[in-house]
C-alpha cells in the first residue's frame, strides 16, 4: 500500500522552553522596535552569550517557528 504524501509546511515540532523566550523576546522586540532584534540583543534579554542566541534563533528556524537570511542584520521573520 502506498503512503500518502503530506501537503503544505510541516508541522512545527516541539519548542523548548528557552526557544519559547527566545521567540518571546522577538516578538517583544519588534512590537516595541518595529524591527527584529540583532543577535546581540536577544543575547542581553535572555542572559546568555552572543553565540549561545545564535544557535537558539538557528534551531527555531530548523522547526520553522522563524526565518532569517545569511548575511542580512535583523532579518529575522517569526512565521508562527
Amino acid at each position: 500500500m502506498a503512503t500518502k504524501k503530506k501537503l503544505g509546511r510541516p508541522r512545527v515540532r516541539e519548542i523548548t522552553t528557552t526557544q519559547q523566550r527566545a521567540l518571546d523576546v522577538i516578538r517583544a522586540f519588534f512590537a516595541q522596535h518595529n524591527m527584529s532584534p540583532s543577535f546581540t540583543e536577544i543575547a542581553a534579554a535572555l542572559k546568555v552569550s552572543a553565540p549561545a542566541a545564535r544557535y537558539l534563533v538557528q534551531e527555531l528556524r530548523k522547526k520553522r517557528a522563524l526565518t532569517f537570511r545569511k548575511g542580512v542584520s535583523r532579518s529575522i521573520t517569526l512565521l508562527t
